[in-house]
């Protein structure tokens, strides 16, 4: 048997002679306000100043042991202590990134369709992270048809054919097809499910290309699902383009950057550019999740957050991530197939 099993043994033990005792204080306590003889009050008077030293002497002893338990339990330096996985995950999908998540909200609570720029000086800003925390907020009770289209890998600078022929094959279209044949398959998708289409490394293809995708697809898609939106079927389409470089801000593309009732679902609405963790956005986190984060991190959460942005380049979230999960007993690489689905 283990240590810790045989403390827990030890502390089970008292805890029952400790009830034990508590009925027995409970019932001389009744038997004396009722006696009327004065001698045999006496006994029991003694009886439940016995009673009560007893009930003190079992009540050290479980303080005692709780402590031993505690102390055996307490991971060492090279242990670190584990959470719950999927509190975690919702723990950290709580995480900063609060500016872009109003826009996202305001939006898809008004408008079945829209388009989305999520951009970053460099992937570890957490694009992807994010384009997953987003994707819940759409999906949470349903299944979403997804496509997904590598930029950096079908594009070849200035093939718009190669984009096209690829897009058709994700929307099951199996010969070459015309941006508006594209369009109608998808639209076809959404009177049913919602969909989403995620253009990755964005920043890997030319101007050009990305301006003939937002006005020969999403425009004309965006425009069909307007005009057919007030039949009322619940369902979304969104488009996520995601940008690593951070690059497509200095294109001379138009993306809205304000949420208004001017805004037009064909335009692509350019979330904040993905920055690092501030101090202030740290220690509120950590305090507002301490129920599910361990010890170590909420004992001095301004410590915590000092140690957290020395180790994280001054707060780059994919960084930070990691290091809070390392933190917490898990691997964040382990996480990532079923963290980042998308």
């Amino acid at each position: 048997m283990s240590t810790i099993d045989r403390l827990q043994d030890r502390f089970d033990d008292f805890q029952e002679e400790y009830k034990l005792l508590r009925k027995k204080l409970h019932s001389l306590r009744l038997e004396r306000r009722i006696e009327t003889d004065v001698a045999v009050k006496l006994r029991l008077d003694v009886q439940i100043e016995e009673t009560t030293q007893a009930l003190e002497t079992i009540e050290q002893d479980l303080d005692r042991l709780e402590s031993q338990i505690n102390e055996v339990m307490k991971p060492t330096d090279s242990q670190s202590p584990s959470v719950n996985l999927d509190q975690l995950h919702g723990a950290l999908l709580k995480l900063g990134y609060w500016e872009q998540q109003r826009s996202f909200k305001r939006v898809i609570k008004d408008h079945p369709v829209g388009a989305f720029l999520i951009q970053g000086t460099s992937p570890a800003y957490g694009q992807r992270w994010l384009l997953n925390r987003l994707a819940l907020e759409m999906s949470r009770n349903q299944e979403a048809k997804v496509v997904k289209v590598d930029l950096g890998r079908v594009s070849s600078r200035s093939d718009i054919p190669a984009l096209w022929r690829e897009l058709a094959r994700r929307v099951d279209l199996k010969q070459q097809r015309t941006p508006t044949e594209i369009v109608e398959k998808v639209h076809l998708w959404w009177q049913t499910q919602n969909v989403m289409i995620v253009f990755n490394n964005v920043h890997a293809t030319i101007e050009d290309n990305l301006r003939d995708l937002i006005t020969d697809f999403w425009a004309v898609l965006a425009n069909r699902i307007s005009e057919t939106a007030t039949q009322g079927n619940g369902f979304k389409l969104l488009m996520f383009l995601l940008d690593d470089k951070g690059s497509v801000n200095s294109w001379n593309l138009t993306f809205a950057r304000q949420y208004d009732s001017t805004w037009r679902p064909i335009i692509p609405f350019g979330l904040p550019n993905l920055t690092e963790f501030s101090s202030e956005v740290l220690v509120s986190w950590i305090e507002q999740q301490g129920d599910v984060l361990p010890r170590p991190l909420t004992d001095d959460a301004e410590t915590m957050v000092e140690t957290l942005l020395a180790n994280t380049d001054n707060g780059v979230p994919e960084p930070v991530l990691c290091e809070i999960c390392d933190l917490c007993g898990c691997n964040w690489y382990d996480q990532e197939d079923k963290w980042l689905r998308l």
